[in-house]
C-alpha cells in the first residue's frame, strides 16, 4: 500500500499511518495474532500478516484539530 493512506482506528480514536514507509511504499509484514487490533474478533493464535499502523495526529496528516459532521468527500 502506499505511504499516504490514513484510516481511522475507533478503538484508539485517532487516525493511523502505515508504520513502515520505505520509497513511499509499506509492504505487509509478519507479527503475532496478539498484536491485532480487532477487539471484536476474538482470540486467533499465531502468526499473521498485513500492514503495521501507527498512531498520527490530525495535524501531523494536515487536518485541522476538529472536523464538523457530517464529513463530505468529493
Amino acid at each position: 500500500m502506499t505511504g499516504k493512506w490514513l484510516v481511522y482506528s475507533g478503538s484508539m480514536s485517532t487516525l493511523m499511518r502505515p508504520a513502515t514507509v520505505s520509497g513511499g511504499v509499506s509492504k505487509n509484514e509478519e507479527f503475532t495474532s496478539s498484536t491485532i487490533d480487532n477487539p471484536g474478533c476474538g482470540s486467533s493464535a499465531g502468526q499473521r500478516s498485513g500492514w503495521k499502523l501507527t498512531a498520527i495526529s490530525n495535524a501531523a496528516a494536515g487536518l485541522p484539530d476538529t472536523i464538523a459532521k457530517p464529513v463530505e468527500i468529493r
